[in-house]
């Protein structure tokens, strides 16, 4: 009788793999994007000079996650750094800041409808009516500027010079505020005339804004300064703030200037007229309450390298992107009490969140 040794043993356990493997079907790791009313889209910004943004698809209703489904669906990347989105009239404004321009996707089919192009260092999108205003910061020194869009041809009419890097902007009546993130200031554009007509001076690096009460809440992060090393110099460095702006007379009410010069508080999420905001906060995630400027309970979740966050409108959960460009590229979400409910992996550098 011939003996098998390991050796056959292993071949026969081969083989048998080998067979049974050619008769499973096929996993599909990445499913097709599943959009309906219950659908998250994700940014995710890629590493630099990659192109490899992606924009990927969470359904709330199968809890899946079609990674790059803006590739999958057009067969091509979407660009280099992919830095916000906006959601309007069936569309959905991708904003790709270092190839300069903005793709338009059918927002329940994510099929290409066109892109904007002859921008320069785009960094955000709002609509009203048929016309868009991006902010860009066109260079690395010097002023920005937000351009205007038409929509109905996705050309450039007109470009109004305002601060330094500006970066995200409000729509209050008939007035664009555009937060000037280098120049410590706010530019208010008369929309009618599209010209900027009063500037506030606010913290050092103001970045986004919140409505409520009656007041408009600018989220300041500050200003960090580093020696000749590149070392972080705190003695010279400026500490985020946060502060309300009276909308009638633009005079600044509170202001809340936060403990750590080496924080950059930023990336604020919240639902309009709510009472809490969230932002990152020397990596993590922080709440605070508008009446009372309070941030003494520290952290809000212990999720470190906090790259983005976004508040559902339907229940309030708060989704939390973590990334570290290398190895962790995920997002957690949490019930307003702070439980964690799951946790997904994402593409590449998720920074926000948009709910359908």
């Amino acid at each position: 009788m011939k003996r098998f040794t390991r050796t056959h043993l292993m071949y026969i356990s081969l083989l048998f793999f080998l067979i049974t493997s050619c008769n499973e079907p096929e996993r599909n790791t990445n499913p097709a994007p599943n959009i309906s009313t219950e659908t998250v889209f994700i940014s995710a910004e890629g590493n630099f000079l990659a192109s490899n943004a992606a924009l990927d698809v969470f359904s709330k209703k199968t809890n899946t996650v079609s990674l790059n489904a803006f590739n999958q669906i057009n067969n091509r990347p979407l660009g280099d750094v992919f830095q916000s989105m906006h959601r309007t009239n069936g569309r959905l404004y991708l904003v790709i800041n270092n190839s300069g321009k903005v793709e338009i996707v059918k927002e329940d089919s994510l099929t290409s409808l066109g892109t904007i192009t002859g921008l320069q260092l785009p960094r955000f999108l709002l609509t009203r009516g048929n016309k868009a205003y991006v902010s860009e910061w066109v260079g690395f020194s010097g002023n920005g500027r937000v351009s205007v869009i038409n929509l109905v041809n996705n050309s450039i009419s007109k470009s109004i010079p305002v601060g330094k890097f500006p970066e995200r902007m409000l729509i209050l009546n008939d007035q664009l505020w555009v937060a000037n993130s280098d120049d410590s200031t706010v530019s208010v554009m008369n929309l009618n005339t599209e010209t900027v007509e009063r500037t506030i001076v606010t913290g050092a690096g103001p970045s986004s804004f919140h409505v409520g009460n009656g007041q408009v809440y600018v989220l300041c992060g500050g200003k960090l300064a580093y020696d000749g090393s590149f070392n972080l110099d705190t003695a010279n460095s400026i500490p985020g703030a946060f502060l309300s702006i009276n909308t009638t007379d633009y005079t600044i009410n509170r202001r809340f200037t936060f403990p750590s010069k080496a924080g950059n508080p930023g990336r604020l999420a919240a639902l309009e007229g709510n009472e809490f905001v969230y932002f990152v906060y020397l990596n993590q995630a922080y709440r605070l309450t508008i009446s009372t400027f309070d941030l003494s309970n520290g952290p809000w979740a212990p999720v470190n390298n906090v790259y983005g966050l976004g508040v559902d409108p339907v229940n309030g959960n708060v989704y939390i992107a973590e990334s570290n460009f290398i190895g962790t590229n995920k997002f957690h979400r949490y019930r307003n009490n702070a439980q964690l409910i799951d946790s997904y992996n994402t593409s590449v550098g998720p920074n926000g969140f948009l709910f359908r």
